[in-house]
């Protein structure tokens, strides 16, 4: 629409890869196989979503609540996944809005529910974008571990599962 238009259109979320790294980097080991853990049991669960359950999630006051009671471990997730973007959003709005050569008078910015109230607020001051985009460099031996771990789950639940069929004979 803004092409047909000829509306000046920016994107202004940060890169998903980027907020992903900096999520999981941000945890230590015991986070992270909670998070998988959790990730995994979810996998098993059929809750049914009525469209007056979403509807309620998108009221500000209702999707806070809800981030706000992630327990205490996954805290550096949201703000890496909510806050940072929040602030990574707003001064991309303000660069847009305040720094452009042509400054526009009204901008249309679509963003998800859960970012208005973190946006007003990280419009207030400036953000350095260069440090929100940071993510550390891989290191080896982390790699390593990372792609033999779900190898030894696997050999492991397999193993186990050998075992105790074979006494069963």
């Amino acid at each position: 629409i803004s092409r047909e238009n000829d509306i000046a259109h920016h994107f202004i979320d940060r890169e998903i890869r980027i907020t992903l790294k900096r999520a999981w980097q941000s945890v230590g080991l015991w986070c992270k196989l909670r998070l998988m853990s959790d990730l995994m049991a979810s996998l098993f669960v059929s809750e049914k979503m009525e469209k007056d359950d979403i509807e309620n999630l998108k009221e500000k006051d209702a999707l806070q609540s809800v981030l706000d009671s992630l327990p205490a471990s996954f805290r550096k997730i949201r703000e890496i996944i909510i806050d940072e973007r929040d602030q990574y959003m707003a001064q991309k709005i303000r660069d847009v809005t305040l720094h452009a050569e042509l400054k526009p008078k009204r901008a249309l910015v679509v963003i998800g529910a859960g970012h208005l109230r973190g946006i007003e607020e990280a419009l207030q001051s400036e953000h350095d974008l260069k440090k929100l985009m940071q993510v550390k460099p891989p290191q080896l031996w982390k790699s390593i571990a990372a792609f033999l771990a779900p190898i030894l789950i696997i050999a492991g639940m397999l193993t186990y599962f050998t075992i105790s069929g074979s006494k069963k004979l």
